[in-house]
């Protein structure tokens, strides 16, 4: 696994080509221009926090220079230059930030499955933000859980270190995260190494040197957690990166609530559309037998065939079918026509239509032929 030593930037690197060869330029010329540099000139700046504060000191040691120094002017102009190019740099590595957060949740919102979006985050957050690596975490009755690790590049540390959290951290007064969770505000944490209130496990495993941790909250209470680092590229992260952490935790706690609620929803929607089924079936033995009540007292007509449902015995089909439906299903068996079951029943023909549909569904048959024979066999009249 990479190893890091020697760490010295502490804010983002100064990406732009044309920036870095005009700051060395400004470097080297302040260097020969002012005695007091030139014995230990500076080191090139590995960040752009650490280059602005360099600039800062020779823009305050060449307005000392002598104004009939004929460099003074043009060195001192440059230098402001390339202060304010990298500063406009800083402010357009925020912006893209920032825009990597909504990018990141976009592609997140397209998930329906909670669980597959918690699979999926950390390596968002780390394509869309910059980070190098990435925690989710769950928190439950005071107890913190790693779910799932992304490091750039390294499937295999990211499960090494999983593995290394696998048992739950009790969130008390032994580590940060759970200050993090009291004041539902997020992290930076440095010294990773040197400190005893930090997650043994992950630390030892992940070698970390510093860190942002942010909650997840999205009803107001803390569900979670998300940490994120730049290990790969040996630099630490700043407040900046803290408060882009917490405002990607804040939104992806609507995102992750709202696939939440279409899950559940999906489920009622499944178990309403059951209900609503049953209640169908239902709804016709009520309406059927307020028409059957009124029709009672009419004689059955001579020679019609007799009714022949199955034995009270046959569980398998009275759980199947309703009563009315295992009337209809004896009917059919006998070779009545749909009318002729109605006039039996005392039913509309269209009625029949509907149990004889309802009953096609439950005996799984795709045709009455087809029905009848399961009912035949089921009720034991197979010959």
């Amino acid at each position: 696994m990479p190893t890091a030593e020697n760490w010295t930037p502490k804010g983002p690197p100064i990406s732009d080509a044309r920036i870095r060869e005009r700051l060395a330029d400004v470097l080297a010329r302040a260097v020969g221009v002012l005695p007091s540099v030139a014995e230990e000139a500076p080191a090139f700046p590995r960040d752009i926090d650490d280059a602005l504060s360099t600039l800062d000191g020779l823009i305050a040691l060449v307005r000392e220079l002598p104004c009939e120094i004929a460099e003074r002017g043009d060195l001192l102009g440059d230098l402001r230059e390339v202060h304010g190019d990298l500063r406009e740099h800083r402010a357009l590595g925020r912006y893209a930030a920032m825009a990597g957060i909504q990018k990141a949740l976009a592609r997140l919102r397209g998930i329906t499955s909670t669980d597959e979006m918690l699979q999926r985050v950390p390596g968002e957050l780390c394509a869309g933000v910059g980070f190098d690596r990435a925690i989710i975490s769950r928190v439950e009755d005071s107890m913190w859980i790693p779910v799932k690790i992304h490091v750039n590049g390294d499937e295999q540390w990211a499960n090494e270190i999983l593995a290394a959290a696998s048992e739950p951290q009790q969130l008390d007064h032994m580590v940060v995260e759970s200050e993090m969770a009291r004041r539902r505000a997020p992290l930076l944490v440095r010294d990773v190494q040197e400190s005893d209130h930090v997650h043994q496990p992950i630390a030892s495993v992940s070698d970390s040197r510093s860190y942002v941790a942010a909650p997840i909250m999205p009803e107001g209470h803390v569900i979670g957690f998300l940490h994120a680092d730049y290990y790969l590229s040996q630099r630490h992260p700043d407040e900046f990166d803290r408060d882009v952490l917490f405002a990607f935790a804040e939104a992806f706690g609507y995102v992750f609530l709202r696939a939440v609620l279409a899950q559940r929803l999906k489920a009622q929607g499944e178990q309403v559309r059951a209900m609503a089924s049953s209640l169908e079936a239902v709804i016709d033995e009520i309406r059927e037998s307020e028409v059957r009540m009124t029709g009672e007292s009419h004689p059955v007509p001579e020679g019609g065939p007799r009714l022949a449902p199955p034995s009270p015995g046959d569980h398998r089909l009275h759980s199947l079918l309703t009563a009315r439906e295992l009337e209809v299903i004896a009917l059919l068996a006998a070779g009545e026509t749909n009318a002729a079951i109605g006039a039996r029943l005392v039913i509309s023909e269209g009625t029949v239509k509907s149990h004889v549909k309802h009953i096609l569904r439950k005996l799984r048959a795709a045709n009455r032929a087809e029905a009848v024979s399961k009912y035949m066999r089921l009720s034991g009249r197979a010959a």
